[in-house]
């Protein structure tokens, strides 16, 4: 899912939902995380600015990434610090 130069880091993918009533465009990266959110990916749905800020607090050395559709858009550190404003 990340670019090849990535591979290796700690990530948080929020993933975009276009049509909020097909959980499925979050459900097939969801299966993907470990049971207890400790992999080196962790995959999430975008919730918004404040939540996404909460869950990137818990996670402080997770690199944040947007996924919209098909690209994948790294979150500035300085607005993720920031409750995850983007």
């Amino acid at each position: 899912m990340l670019p090849e130069a990535d591979q290796g880091e700690q990530a948080i993918l929020f993933i975009d939902i276009t049509d909020k009533n097909n959980w499925w465009e979050y459900g097939r990266y969801f299966s993907s995380n470990t049971p207890w959110l400790d992999g080196p990916i962790i995959y999430a749905r975008d919730l918004g600015h404040q939540k996404n800020g909460r869950l990137l607090a818990l996670y402080s050395n997770y690199q944040a990434y947007l996924v919209l559709g098909d690209q994948i858009l790294p979150i500035d550190d300085k607005l993720a610090s920031t409750n995850g404003s983007r």
